[in-house]
């Protein structure tokens, strides 16, 4: 009987854990709040160019908290990949693929830190 009224203490001290990791999170999003900008995210329909930016705008969302995001403003170009970043209406371009292949790999950025390091210094 007394191992029954240790699991709930167990799962007491885990939910503890659970409330307090979030608060972390909203720390560096309220951070990066104060910095504010807009990413222009243009790809073609290709179900690869669509995953690939999706991969690229989860790893910002991890770093900068929630970033506004647009997704193919306009009708894409055949083969684009470009991520824009928008700053106090100024457009800044991070990474084109237009030109680049084939092979359609390099297109795409190698790893997303890539983007992320590109966007912290335009910021």
């Amino acid at each position: 009987m007394p191992a029954k009224k240790r699991k709930p203490q167990e799962t007491a001290d885990n939910k503890e854990t659970v409330k307090t990791s979030p608060a972390k999170k909203s720390k560096k999003a309220t951070e990066t709040d104060a910095i504010s900008f807009k990413l222009i995210v243009e790809y073609w329909y290709e179900t690869v160019f669509k995953r690939r930016a999706e991969t690229v705008v989860a790893d910002l969302r991890q770093t900068f908290g929630e970033v506004e995001v647009e997704f193919n403003p306009s009708k894409p170009r055949r083969g684009s990949f470009e991520f824009t970043l928008v700053k106090e209406g100024k457009a800044t371009l991070i990474w084109t693929g237009v030109k680049k292949g084939p092979p359609r790999k390099n297109k795409f950025p190698e790893t997303p830190d890539l983007i992320i390091e590109e966007i912290k210094k335009n910021l």
